[in-house]
């Protein structure tokens, strides 16, 4: 019967949707190419190198949320930046679809947002949670292409030791969880 079989597939659904949540793991992206000489700092100047290397960046994210199809924001009444007040009566985001949150760079960023204290002169305590969390995070965006870009162009860009990055990118996710 097509009621039937509609539920077992479902239930299959379910099934082959949990094996995979809990046992398979993304293949960790390798960025294997190194930022173009044409980038180089001491080649072109700070500006134009930055510039070049904003534009590689923006066109290297493909985990970026795409206006009008992970998302819908209703703009309202604008606000000036000298109005104190918000003119808007509703929220500015129409529409966000749930399956962002579940991309793991998404997930491990909104796991952040609860970690720090708002209040300017209160001493913070960090859990072991929280450590975990940050840990995480900077696992996550250290595999994607615009990170790994990252590393290699500060790098290929350090100009002395005293600017010294680690040419591993370990080591780079410890100089980014100090600063």
């Amino acid at each position: 019967d097509k009621a039937s079989n509609i539920q077992l597939l479902r239930c299959i659904n379910c099934v082959v949707h949990a094996f995979e949540k809990s046992c398979l793991l993304p293949k960790p992206y390798q960025l294997r190419q190194d930022p173009p000489p044409s980038m180089a700092i001491a080649s072109i100047g700070l500006r134009s190198s930055i510039e070049q290397a904003a534009q590689h960046l923006w066109d290297l994210d493909a985990n970026r949320a795409t206006p009008n199809q992970d998302y819908s924001i209703n703009v309202q009444d604008s606000k000036k930046p000298y109005h104190k007040y918000d003119a808007a009566e509703d929220p500015l985001f129409d529409r966000v679809d749930r399956y962002l949150f579940q991309r793991p760079t998404y997930k491990s960023f909104v796991a952040l947002l609860d970690n720090y204290c708002a209040a300017t002169g209160k001493a913070e305590y960090m859990s072991n949670t929280e450590r975990h969390e940050i840990q995480t995070f900077l696992t996550n965006i250290m595999q994607t292409p615009c990170m790994q870009f990252c590393h290699k162009y500060c790098v290929a860009n350090a100009e002395n030791a005293k600017e010294r990055i680690p040419t591993s990118a370990s080591g780079f996710a410890k100089l980014l969880k100090t600063i």
